[in-house]
């Protein structure tokens, strides 16, 4: 009876505690969410003051380019669950600083330094093409197919999936209202928002269960070495 008891106990405190994790995790996603939602409604309110139309481009590039990194910087927190130390604070800079970073290629694709001449580009510039991101799923595939870890090459994979975060949240908050843009092939349609805000939510949530799966490996190669 005892043992009964004892098995029910622990199955009750595992579910218990699996229902715990699930509500953190739906909790912690659905802040990104309000995030994304809440940068481009703060866009929109400064864009329809009038008041501050003197001022509208600037702030408007200023509050964009923050969002990017802004959700950036929170996708990775959710990557790596949360988990502060003081390299994932590093780490999250860099994420923040290379989402916002994209935009660079407006200027050199003006081949000017001012905000007027960048904003008025007959095209999309290079750094805003998805195509980008092929050599980072080719690097990631390859490092997951050797099965073979080490420490230098957990630093490579950790930068990696790190800029691909960055980048690719980056043109997913583009495309919703631009579309995707793959190079050469052309551009998707602008994305609905349950589409947007979906496939921002899934950026975190893929690239985490890969550095997860990569910490696995290396686990492993080091028990094999040991």
């Amino acid at each position: 009876m005892s043992v009964r008891f004892d098995a029910l106990h622990l199955v009750s405190k595992h579910i218990k505690m699996t229902a715990l994790n699930t509500l953190r995790v739906m909790t912690q996603y659905g802040i990104l969410a309000i995030v994304c939602l809440g940068c481009d409604k703060v866009l929109s309110t400064v864009s329809s003051m009038k008041q501050l139309a003197a001022y509208s481009t600037v702030m408007k590039c200023v509050i964009d380019s923050s969002a990017h990194g802004l959700i950036a910087l929170y996708s990775w927190l959710l990557i790596v669950d949360m988990e502060v130390t003081p390299w994932i604070a590093v780490n999250s800079i860099f994420c923040f600083f290379i989402s916002c970073c994209v935009d660079v290629d407006h200027f050199i694709a003006a081949g000017s330094w001012k905000l007027k001449d960048a904003l008025r580009l007959k095209s999309r510039p290079p750094f805003h093409s998805t195509s980008i991101l092929l050599p980072h799923v080719i690097l990631v595939i390859s490092e997951l197919i050797s099965k073979q870890s080490t420490g230098e090459r957990k630093r490579k994979m950790e930068w990696i999936i790190l800029s691909f975060t960055a980048v690719m949240t980056h043109h997913l908050r583009d495309a919703y209202r631009r579309g995707l843009w793959f190079w050469p092939f052309g551009s998707t349609p602008p994305l609905t928002t349950p589409v947007y805000i979906i496939s921002t939510l899934s950026v975190p949530f893929v690239v985490s269960h890969i550095r997860r799966h990569f910490d696995t490996i290396r686990k492993s190669a080091t028990l094999d070495i040991v």
